[in-house]
């Protein structure tokens, strides 16, 4: 009969012959993709994964490798960080087509190609996961928002990738979970944003605190230190909170900020601008029809205006029109059509909320930089922002 203590080693043997078995497993396919990549880029690497039934591997942060990482997971979460940098390298690549395609199937199919890729990317929960889902997604938002502004492309059309541009790993649920599994404690208790920007800025106090003596005597004499949000998660991982300092990375992008620990990112959400300018530009034209270039008034509005100024005349008082508050005669127009419309949908203006009575500014604002070819994802615009700055440096040493 055997031994308690030989069955134990008998399981232990097949444990680690599972988990080297499987280490060798996931690194193949890991593999596996990089080839599917460097052969067909991303739509080569999203047709075999659909015909392959991959999953994207779960991408830790650096801090997650160095610290977390057990003896025989870290070759695969070494491997998938390298994986998911070449994604952000092949994401960098494919942004210029999203402003040189042109606005119609070509656009579109290349625009619903980045929404499946950042779907892909975000099935499986993970720190890297959210940044290439995040970059896919902005990608996406440049190509939607050219779409909406071309008046001859079906809105019916666009209206089937609209739901997909706010996904649930942008959830403040999803940033908790993510942030919890890369940190390996539960650093962040509540799913609120408040709450984890809290417990973010503690553990980033406490971090300065034991490293800098002068720091914690000077945060204690002022009654800050009190204040500071502690648990035994946060104090045992206080180098979790050690993150790249924005200002360093220069442009800021996904790719330049890939080697860096950036867990900010997920901690205040991962929103993106282009999303809310996109998605305003769209519920504009299916409200007006189309994009005045200026402004047009009802009967009534005439009237109002014929009056108004024949009363200041009297008063001898100077006549100053709505639409000259405005950049342009267009953000007028877009305004007084957006007002319009609204009176004859709602009896209260003054409930609506700030965003929807003010969409009209959003929309302009999409359709302006549409128009000019300035509407771009948030890396390519720092990376633009960067070259400027570089070249007006050197034109004024």
């Amino acid at each position: 009969m055997k031994t308690i203590l030989q069955i134990l080693i008998v399981v232990l043997g097949v444990s680690i012959v599972n988990a080297q078995s499987n280490t060798k497993d996931e690194l193949k396919r890991i593999d596996a993709m990089n080839a599917a990549l460097a052969g067909g880029g991303i739509p080569g690497l999203l047709e075999k994964a659909n015909e392959q039934s991959w999953r994207v591997p779960q991408i830790p942060s650096q801090w997650h490798v160095e610290n977390v990482s057990k003896a025989e997971q870290k070759p695969v979460d070494v491997a998938a960080r390298e994986f998911g940098k070449r994604l952000a390298q092949s994401l960098d690549r494919a942004a210029p087509s999203m402003q040189q395609l042109p606005a119609g199937e070509p656009l579109y199919n290349e625009t619903a190609r980045l929404l499946g890729f950042s779907e892909w990317c975000a099935a499986t929960d993970g720190y890297g996961n959210l940044f290439l889902a995040q970059r896919s997604l902005d990608l996406a938002a440049v190509g939607v928002a050219r779409l909406v502004a071309n008046l001859g492309f079906p809105i019916e059309k666009i209206d089937g990738l609209l739901p997909r541009m706010n996904p649930v790993w942008m959830s403040i649920e999803t940033n908790q979970r993510v942030l919890n599994k890369d940190a390996g404690v539960v650093v962040f208790p509540k799913a609120e944003r408040n709450d984890m920007e809290r417990v973010w800025g503690s553990g980033r106090i406490l971090m300065r605190m034991k490293s800098n003596p002068e720091i914690q005597k000077d945060l204690e004499g002022r009654g800050i230190a009190g204040g500071l949000r502690r648990s035994k998660a946060i104090e045992d991982n206080l180098s979790f909170f050690d993150d790249v300092e924005i200002g360093q990375i220069k442009p800021v992008t996904l790719s330049n900020l890939w080697d860096y620990n950036w867990h900010t990112g997920i901690v205040v959400g991962l929103e993106l601008q282009s999303i809310q300018k996109a998605e305003a530009l769209a519920e504009f034209r299916k409200a007006i029809g189309s994009f005045p270039d200026k402004p047009v008034f009802t009967a009534q509005q005439l009237r109002d205006r014929e009056r108004g100024a024949a009363e200041a005349a009297k008063a001898g008082l100077k006549v100053s029109n709505m639409e000259d508050s405005y950049s342009s005669p267009r953000a007028a127009a877009f305004a007084i059509a957006w007002k319009n419309y609204l009176e004859k949908q709602v009896e209260d203006l003054g409930k609506l909320p700030p965003s929807r009575y003010n969409l009209d500014s959003s929309a302009f604002q999409a359709y302006d930089e549409v128009q000019r070819g300035m509407f771009f994802d948030r890396d390519t615009a720092n990376k633009r922002d960067h070259e400027e700055r570089t070249k007006a440096a050197k034109a004024n040493p």
